[in-house]
Order: C-alpha cells, then sequence, then structure tokens
C-alpha cells in the first residue's frame, strides 16, 4: 500500500493526481477540514465534481487517475490518499 498526505494551509487552492500502478486499484480517502474546506475528486480521469465529505472515502479506480481539487478558506486541512 502507498500512502501520500498533504497538509493544506489556509487560502491554498490546487489539484492532485493518483495514478495507480495496476488496474483496478482501491483507493482510501481521507479528509480533515480543521476550518472552512472544500474537496472534489473525479475517478478514471474525469474532471473532479463529486465533493469529499469529511472522514474516509474508499473510491475504486478502474483506469486512468484519480483527480483530486482542492479549495481551503479557512484553518488547516489534512488530505490523504492510500492507494492498494
Amino acid at each position: 500500500m502507498t500512502s501520500s498526505t498533504l497538509i493544506l494551509d489556509q487560502g491554498t487552492n490546487g489539484t492532485a493526481q493518483v495514478r495507480p500502478s495496476k488496474y483496478p486499484s482501491q483507493v482510501l480517502l481521507s479528509f480533515e477540514p480543521q476550518g472552512d474546506a472544500q474537496v472534489y475528486y473525479g475517478v478514471n480521469g474525469q474532471q473532479p465534481t463529486i465533493p469529499l465529505h469529511p472522514g474516509q472515502t474508499p473510491v475504486l479506480i478502474e483506469f486512468n487517475t484519480l483527480q483530486l481539487q482542492y479549495r481551503i478558506s479557512q484553518g488547516q486541512t489534512k488530505l490523504q490518499w492510500d492507494v492498494e
């Protein structure tokens, strides 16, 4: 399993891309906002339009990539993904 963690400060906007080494791959997303934060994701190379809710979210990637987009308005946020 491979893990990546972002600690995002207030005022941070950006994107991230997860490309598994094999398909299909299970990805566990963890989202821990400490203020006002929005994160969206898209699976299989699609644009990130699905809202990510606080806590853990399992996502199955069947091909291409997992796309993430984040906007941290207030506080600090931890965003992590674990790829099996």
